[in-house]
């Protein structure tokens, strides 16, 4: 069944998931993969920057949204529900100071989340990554202590051309484009392995945000990897998820979730 859903549309989000559960079917598993790449300025028709919108408030709105029927379904089948989001090592490269501001971000900027002013497309794009990774540490933890039998990852699935292509905009880098692919890239299926592995594979177990061993983590190449510092800083995780409730109008706390599922939302 192929059903619609825009990710920079909160009310498209929200009823692609009413949609779902209406239907009644079994869920495994949630992968995050859609993604805006490096883009000009934009924002979404909720007024905010695109690629944080795209990237990462629209993926919390959608596993908020169905994690009822994830939970339900790993009780039911004693299966592990899994959540995995697609993000990428281009997280180190988020906002350090943003032009034209007068103080630095520690890896999220949310006071100007959604200005124009010192906006730089691979900067925006590393920081809706670097949220990617702070959402599943935050999620893995809070699900782990509820007792809900789901766990949550992130993944850098490689290199991927558009991503190198972006990063080569400028005269001459269409060359070292041609040059660089194939050697630095990852063909699709390469890029889909380690997605698939913390969907699919059972028992996973991985590096916890700290870096000791626990159900939830940063993988790349099939593999647990210790992501940047700003990705494993609680204090910047719960702001985070704070931030991430407040902007999509959830009632603070509200997005935790239970044995029995999501609240609010």
């Amino acid at each position: 069944t192929v059903m619609a859903c825009d990710l920079a549309c909160t009310d498209s989000v929200r009823a692609f998931a009413a949609a779902f559960s209406s239907k009644a079917m079994p869920l495994h598993g949630v992968v995050c993969c859609a993604g805006v790449i490096m883009q000009p300025y934009a924002l979404s028709r909720d007024g905010r920057e695109m690629h944080f919108a795209v990237n990462h408030l629209g993926h919390f709105l959608l596993v908020n949204q169905l994690m009822g029927e994830l939970i339900c379904t790993a009780a039911a089948s004693g299966i592990q529900g899994r959540i995995v989001n697609v993000a990428s090592n281009m997280h180190h490269f988020t906002y350090r100071v943003r032009r034209g501001t007068a103080k630095p971000s520690r890896g999220i900027d949310f006071i100007n989340l959604d200005e124009e002013q010192g906006y730089n497309s691979t900067n925006a794009y590393a920081q809706s990554k670097l949220a990617n990774i702070l959402h599943a540490w935050s999620l893995n933890e809070r699900l782990r202590d509820s007792g809900a039998n789901v766990g949550a990852f992130a993944v850098h699935p490689g290199l991927l051309g558009a991503e190198l292509k972006n990063v080569l905009n400028f005269p001459g880098g269409g060359l070292l484009f041609q040059l660089a692919k194939g050697r630095m890239t990852k063909t699709p299926e390469q890029a889909a392995a380690t997605v698939v592995l913390c969907v699919a594979r059972d028992g996973l177990v991985g590096t916890s945000r700290t870096g000791d061993q626990g159900g939830g983590c940063y993988y790349a190449d099939c593999n647990p990897r210790r992501s940047s510092l700003p990705a494993r800083d609680p204090r910047l995780a719960r702001n985070l998820w704070d931030e991430s409730e407040r902007l999509l109008g959830m009632e603070p706390g509200s997005a935790a979730p239970s044995g029995g599922g999501l609240g609010g939302g």
